[in-house]
């Protein structure tokens, strides 16, 4: 668990840490450190979308806490443009 709690912490990739979290969050149960690796990248994580994911670990949401960085970055994009389209 020190070696993951390490990644998460120090590794340069947000998509390397992306994956981290969801083996955290199963973890985090029996594992007082990687509740903590997880608290801490929730708000400390350069990335917004690391930090969204860490969030979502702590607070039981299974579903949100393995979804796809790809697919947080697409769904992302689409509130985007049904928020801009809505206010014109």
């Amino acid at each position: 668990m020190p070696v993951l709690g390490r990644v998460l912490a120090h590794d340069d990739s947000p998509e390397v840490r992306h994956k981290v979290i969801p083996i955290l969050m199963d973890l985090a149960s029996r594992s007082s450190l990687a509740w903590e690796a997880l608290e801490r990248s929730s708000l400390c994580d350069e990335d917004a979308l690391v930090r969204e994911i860490a969030s979502a670990a702590l607070e039981g949401r299974e579903r949100d806490a393995r979804r796809s960085r790809h697919d947080l970055l697409r769904k992302a994009k689409t509130r985007r443009g049904k928020v801009v389209a809505s206010t014109r």
